[in-house]
């Protein structure tokens, strides 16, 4: 999304006018989270292993989502990591990644060597603009003998596209899935931020 001179004016001006403190994410804590907390201290499962309690959250995000593996892992980064690692994404390789998003998506990029390569959001959801980016890839890549493209510009291998479904709102996986089809790419989802959000009754996971 490419905001005009006016426009950005505008939004500063906005911004400026929000008094107090005002969170992205506030938590809500009003319930038995200092008991349970409390409880896993004592219990001694605080890393490696989370003992009943991760067993426990595992089982009920398999129900939740209707999914039949869960992988916890520390955080989102390290998800995103080890997926692009098990794909074997390095330094031969760009991933498409949104313009706006948060360093956790773009940091196992670079920790593989890797070139994370920006592309436009759209303005409704902030997800990928599937238009622009068609437009973009038709003219700036081309294929190569194993059906996959490269950047004409910087010789890289365009293989992975992560989708960020931005504070919760799906985008449309649709399109992105007939984008993903064209160009032969594979798709990342980063749902972070998203659980508990659906798509045409289809619950938002973290998925390769």
């Amino acid at each position: 999304m490419k905001l005009k001179n006016f426009e950005f004016k505008s939004l500063v001006s906005d911004i400026k006018k929000i008094s107090g403190k005002t969170s992205l994410h506030e938590p809500i804590l009003n319930g038995n989270e200092a008991k349970y907390l409390k409880k896993c201290i004592q219990s001694g499962y605080i890393s490696t292993h989370g003992g009943k309690y991760l067993d426990k959250l595992i089982k009920n995000l398999k129900q939740i989502t209707n999914t039949k593996f869960i992988f916890p892992v520390i955080n989102a980064t390290n998800g995103l990591y080890i997926i692009l690692k098990a794909l074997g994404v390095d330094s031969t390789h760009e991933v498409l990644v949104p313009s706006m998003t948060f360093v956790g998506t773009v940091a196992p990029i670079a920790y593989l060597n890797a070139a994370p390569h920006f592309i436009d959001i759209e303005k409704e959801y902030l997800g990928i603009d599937v238009q622009k980016l068609d437009m973009y890839l038709s003219k700036n890549t081309k294929k190569k003998r194993n059906n996959h493209i490269y950047n004409i510009k910087t010789g890289k291998i365009i293989k992975y596209i992560i989708n960020v479904h931005t504070f919760g709102h799906p985008s449309n996986m649709d399109q992105i899935l007939k984008l993903t089809k064209k160009y032969n790419l594979q798709l990342i989802e980063d749902s972070a931020e998203a659980l508990g959000s659906y798509y045409k009754k289809n619950m938002l996971v973290i998925l390769v």
